[in-house]
């Protein structure tokens, strides 16, 4: 179990910074292309990462 959970805390953690990465670039004007060959990613694997911020009733988010 502990193993599972670790695997999973990795794969979120991956996962989040990629979010991360794809706001900051689209906010840079960076494009899509550029952005896949530096996260090492396929455009199918970002496509479904926000790129920008939304208001929420805790603020803004991806």
């Amino acid at each position: 179990m502990k193993q599972d959970e670790q695997q999973f805390l990795i794969y979120l953690d991956k996962h989040l910074w990629t979010a991360a990465d794809k706001l900051r670039a689209n906010g840079s004007g960076e494009p899509p292309e550029s952005i896949c060959r530096r996260l090492r990613l396929t455009r199918e694997l970002l496509d479904p990462f926000p790129d920008r911020m939304q208001e929420s009733e805790i603020g803004q988010i991806p």
